[in-house]
């Protein structure tokens, strides 16, 4: 894990405006303070969708794979980590695990973005 987050807070995704966290097994989840209400709102959300795939926190901890969620504060702070991109959600990589990018506020379309990549890292032969 150390290696992971190592690399992580060396990567363009991590931001020193991140002075908050939520860590729940493999679920990370980082934002400005400000922002605590809506990421916990977030991690809730996410929580109730990885319940439909049972198994998904062991799956992640015996593969040492892990979910960054980063609540970027900004719009220009979220164009930094993810090249200028029009979503409000973005999803990349670091290592082997997963970064989905949150451009200061989400709505349904974009945990329905989320849940979508879930369900695909959770597909029959994923797990």
């Amino acid at each position: 894990m150390t290696s992971t987050l190592v690399s992580l807070t060396q990567s363009k995704f991590y931001s020193p405006a991140f002075n908050g966290a939520i860590f729940d097994g493999p679920l990370r989840i980082y934002f400005a303070q400000y922002q605590e209400a809506l990421a916990l709102e977030i991690y809730f959300k996410i929580q109730q969708q990885m319940k439909k795939y049972g198994g998904a926190n062991k799956h992640f901890r015996d593969a040492s794979n892990n979910v960054f969620v980063m609540l970027y504060p900004s719009t220009d702070t979220f164009n930094l980590s993810f090249d200028g991109s029009e979503n409000e959600v973005a999803f990349n990589h670091v290592d082997n695990d997963y970064i989905f990018g949150i451009n200061s506020a989400i709505n349904d379309t974009g945990y329905e973005f989320i849940f979508n990549q879930l369900d695909s890292l959770f597909a029959p032969g994923q797990c």
